[in-house]
């Protein structure tokens, strides 16, 4: 009996650190998880360093993420939030907007690398390499999944997956992130068929 509560008990506390932790996807579409609060940029960065040079990338907020719009560079001191998606790209991206394509793309690479991580948290008992706080692989709760039904309205020009934040940009069209890596844009008017979650978080 015993023995059973402790085990509820630990399931408890992995899920709660699972949902807390900051999750970093990089270049090269790898991911890692960070203690957060507690991890800042510095040290997403210095898992960068393992493969290449960190001052040819940088970090930024998926809910920060445009259409038509850079991406912004976080400092090397700001704090990664608990739950929160960033992504590092290389410095050329903040000298241009992101496309259409540009974001779609970047929702394929988040929802590899969150498939990969579970994968890897249910077979691995090893630790991740990218960094002093990132999350022992093995000690990681498998990844919700999402399937992303298709936002439609008529005369829209491109039709993308749905997802939960959103982000207002030139009045009249939205774009959105989240943590599951499913990216939208749409324009007034635009209805949301379904955005199925799959798995607990």
């Amino acid at each position: 009996m015993g023995s059973c509560v402790s085990r509820s008990t630990a399931a408890a506390a992995s899920a709660i650190t699972t949902t807390t932790a900051a999750k970093v996807v990089f270049r090269d579409g790898s991911m890692a998880q960070f203690a957060a609060p507690g991890s800042t940029v510095r040290d997403a960065l210095g898992g960068e360093r393992a493969s290449s040079s960190a001052s040819t990338c940088f970090v930024c907020c998926s809910d920060e993420l445009r259409f038509d719009a850079p991406p912004r560079a976080m400092a090397a001191h700001d704090a990664l939030r608990p739950g929160q998606l960033y992504f590092v790209l290389p410095v050329s991206a903040l000298r241009r907007p992101l496309s259409g394509q540009d974001m779609a793309a970047l929702a394929v690479k988040a929802i590899a690398a969150l498939g990969a991580s579970a994968t890897a948290a249910g077979s691995s008992s090893g630790v991740s390499s990218r960094g002093k706080n990132a999350r022992p692989a093995g000690k990681q709760r498998p990844q919700a999944t999402a399937r992303v039904a298709p936002l439609v309205a008529a005369g829209a020009d491109h039709v993308y997956g749905g997802y939960d934040s959103q982000k207002t940009v030139r009045g009249d069209r939205t774009a959105r992130i989240n943590g599951g890596g499913s990216i939208a844009r749409q324009r007034t008017g635009l209805q949301r068929l379904s955005a199925i979650s799959e798995g607990d978080e």
